[in-house]
């Protein structure tokens, strides 16, 4: 149920951003909502609810990778230093890291669940305060 929430998401917040013309506002928006989301499992103590706030976070979250990725490309220059910017090799730089940032953290982390969705509403806002430093999202 949360693939279908997320492959739905993603093109159709996706086609809002370029409807608004502000991948940067939309970016915002989603992380936004995905930290609230975050927040709301604290207080989630039904099946029903676990199961609204997971498809309300999978639906924010899906979006985010590809605006980011959109917003990346446009602003990076088509060459760096002579060489031709290739962002594949940044991006899979990037989803290397994420493994081994959960290994970290889960090592780091034992207290209960509930330190874990505060530490993810407090990544997800930084993300979000991030975006407002990142350049117009179309050329």
């Amino acid at each position: 149920m949360l693939v279908f929430a997320r492959l739905a998401a993603g093109p159709l917040v996706g086609r809002l951003a370029d409807l608004v013309a502000s991948l940067r506002l939309v970016l915002a928006s989603c992380i936004v909502v995905a930290a609230a989301a975050a927040a709301a499992f604290a207080s989630a103590n039904t099946f029903w609810l676990v199961l609204l706030v997971a498809l309300a976070q999978a639906a924010a979250l899906a979006p985010t990778t590809s605006l980011a990725d959109a917003l990346t490309v446009n602003v990076a220059r088509p060459r760096m230093a002579g060489k031709p910017f290739e962002y594949g090799w940044i991006r899979g730089a990037a989803s290397a890291g994420f493994p081994v940032g959960y290994l970290v953290t889960g090592q780091l982390i034992s207290p209960p669940i509930s330190v874990h969705h505060l530490d993810d509403v407090a990544l997800l806002v930084a993300a979000a305060a991030a975006t407002a430093l990142v350049p117009g999202g179309y050329p």
